[in-house]
């Protein structure tokens, strides 16, 4: 019996001893391991799960709970990858490396809070600036610079896509290395760049850094493929307002939008320029939008009106055609083209509007083709309108419409239009070959070279109003293009002749057609064919009553 008992008791006690040690062993091996995994895993941050890491366990790297571990370190790595990959895809330009848009502003924003800390704290405004570099007094410091390349465009479609990714690179590395090491540069996109500083102190230094900025454009840039290239730029400057922000007025959208409009007002200066935001430039943008939302509606409903100005023969002042002008009824009056065609322009309403303005010419000219042999109408077409897909389509589908001869439809253009594209060249000689006419408006106000003259299938030169104004006095330029046009067989037109002795001396310098105030002001459709059309036609049948008696 005692043997029994020992035997029994010995062996509870072995077990229990062998499941005491079997319980630390799980304990030591799993359960431990497996709840600092779980703590991890609860501790690791959705938004940034990529950082986190599981704790490592060297004495089980070799079995199932060590392989776990490392599986699962894997994946946090991978995603942690991916959402590097992913930050710089949101928040860098793919072509150039640079801060994008919404990386930029993001750090405008974190720019306008420094400084709105320096306002409200002078000491921590002492502890960021030892040295006094900032406007403490005023606390402005920030400015924006937003460029456009002036010459990007002529680049893409003269030499194509790949070349001008080529130069915005260049663009972006000469940009680069002219600003300072706290200055921010990145590309908002197509051939617009934005440079943010936080030390210009006054106006005087955000013109300083931005006559740099442009000086560092001016000279030639060598791409790959071995090209070198002029980009320059168009800049505009906002600053941040001075005193303590100013609620909206010192946003970083606001202070954007305001260098955006800067440089509306830069390019409008010409090539090159710099200029700074001021609150009359916001009432034009204001304005500008407010046209453009009008023209909006003036194209939904019909509010534009189509007047036609006489051309006539220099000589006897027959009617020999018309150039068509579009007018815009708004509140009760006729608004000139000066007044929207800029709108019209940067907004892409020109294509809608400039579509009307053919087909309602072309239309009106149907009938007055076929009692003048010689009448011709002319239609002023843009560049946007020119480039735009599709425009020959769009005129040879208007000339089978109406019926109306393709040599009695003269296209206007301006010099910038054939010099800048080879694109609108390309659409010029397949409008020649359809027959239709090109006429050369304002000629000599360009920046064209003659040698474009030989190249260009061109039918008329107009000799600009600003040539015509001060004649005769003042007559070497238009007496230049009469020789010219004659020596290059082309048909010379006049246009702005609103004087007597301008008139007299075209006539005896055989300027070929004349239009102008003089001779006619735009009108009516109705109101020509009163004025010169019924006229013409009762001289007809005065004659031919006069040959069967």
């Amino acid at each position: 019996a005692a043997f029994i008992r020992t035997t029994v008791v010995g062996g509870l006690v072995r077990d229990l001893a062998l499941g005491v040690v079997l319980a630390l062993l799980l304990h030591t091996f799993l359960t431990r391991p497996l709840r600092a995994v779980g703590l991890a895993v609860a501790r690791i941050d959705p938004s940034r799960a990529g950082a986190a890491r599981l704790p490592d366990f060297p004495r089980q790297a070799d079995n199932e709970l060590g392989y776990l571990v490392r599986r699962f370190n894997e994946v946090l790595r991978l995603l942690d990858r991916s959402r590097s990959d992913m930050e710089q895809l949101a928040t860098h330009d793919v072509l150039t490396g640079l801060p994008n848009r919404l990386l930029l502003q993001r750090r405008l924003e974190e720019a306008l809070r420094r400084r709105e800390r320096r306002l409200y704290n002078p000491e921590l405004a002492r502890q960021e600036d030892p040295h006094g570099r900032m406007d403490r007094a005023s606390g402005r410091g920030i400015a924006l610079f937003f460029l456009d390349l002036d010459r990007f465009k002529h680049v893409n479609d003269s030499l194509g896509h790949d070349v001008g990714d080529r130069l915005l690179k260049a663009v972006a590395g000469r940009l680069r290395d002219c600003i300072g090491e706290d200055d921010m540069l990145g590309r908002l996109g197509g051939d617009e760049f934005l440079v943010v500083t936080e030390n210009a102190l006054e106006a005087v230094d955000a013109a300083v850094l931005a006559e740099r900025l442009l000086k560092a454009l001016e000279s030639p840039l060598m791409v790959e493929g071995g090209h070198l290239l002029h980009a320059g730029a168009s800049i505009g400057v906002a600053l941040a307002s001075e005193g303590p922000p100013n609620g909206d007025a010192d946003t970083a959208s606001t202070l954007l939008r305001q260098a955006d409009t800067a440089l509306y007002a830069a390019k409008a200066a010409g090539r090159g320029q710099y200029r700074f935001f001021s609150r009359e430039m916001s009432e034009r943008a204001e304005n500008r939008l407010s046209t453009e939302a009008n023209l909006r509606q003036a194209l939904s409903i019909g509010s534009f009106e189509l007047y036609f100005q006489p051309k006539v023969r220099a000589a006897d002042q027959a009617l020999v055609g018309a150039e068509a002008l579009v007018r815009w009824k708004h509140d009760g009056q006729l608004v000139q083209p000066g007044a929207f065609m800029t709108v019209a322009e940067d907004s892409g309403l020109i294509m809608e509007l400039g579509s009307w303005v053919l087909d309602q010419a072309v239309r009106e000219a149907t009938h007055w083709t076929k009692l003048l042999p010689d009448f011709h109408i002319a239609v002023n077409v843009s560049a946007r309108q020119i480039i735009a897909p599709g425009f020959v389509e769009r005129v040879r589908d208007c000339l089978a419409r109406s019926g109306v001869p393709a040599d009695r439809i003269e296209i206007e253009v301006t010099e910038s239009v054939m010099v800048d594209s080879a694109r609108s060249l390309e659409v010029l000689w397949r409008l020649k070959r359809l027959g239709v006419r090109i006429a050369v408006d304002d000629f000599g106000t360009g920046f064209s070279s003659l040698s474009y003259l030989r190249q260009m299938p061109i039918d008329t030169l107009k000799i600009d109003r600003a040539f015509v104004q001060d004649l005769p006095r003042d007559s070497a330029i238009a007496a230049m293009i009469l020789t010219l046009g004659a020596r290059l067989g082309l048909e010379v037109v006049a246009e702005g002749v609103e004087r007597e002795e301008q008139l007299a001396w075209l006539v005896a310098e055989g300027c070929p057609v004349v239009q102008g105030f003089f001779i006619a002001e735009p009108m009516p459709a109705r109101q020509l064919e009163a004025r010169f059309l019924h006229p013409l036609l009762m001289a007809r049948e005065d004659g031919r009553e006069g040959r069967s008696a």
